[in-house]
């Protein structure tokens, strides 16, 4: 099995770190494409791993893109399988053009559960 979260263009240190964490509860990789210069500026991130998109397609025949786009599912009942790559945009963008492009399948986290919609 392989999962990695990747995070694209994350501005937060903070953010990167609490992905970190994430990742390891789930004993998945952690990597970002640091478009903002994060990981050189912190050395909590020395050793967090930077990626390019089509590094993430080399690694991941599945390519998850997490965020609010048109043909996006919602993410209750989604089944990723076992190995895929999950992408997670920037705080206030989303994800970039670029990463965008490379998914395979699109989920969002709605703004209601299933349970409170009745």
């Amino acid at each position: 099995m392989s999962v990695t979260l990747v995070g694209d263009g994350i501005e937060n240190p903070a953010n990167a770190v609490t992905m970190i964490h994430a990742a390891s509860m789930f004993e998945a990789g952690c990597c970002f494409r640091d478009t903002k210069g994060i990981v050189q500026s912190n050395s909590s991130l020395e050793s967090v791993e930077v990626i390019t998109s089509s590094e993430v397609q080399a690694r991941h025949a599945r390519v998850i893109a997490c965020d609010n786009l048109p043909r996006a599912k919602a993410v209750y009942g989604f089944a990723a399988g076992k190995d895929f790559a999950l992408m997670v945009g920037n705080e206030r963008r989303g994800l970039s053009h670029e990463f965008t492009e490379i998914a395979t399948d699109y989920v969002e986290i709605p703004m209601q559960s299933p349970r409170s919609i009745a």
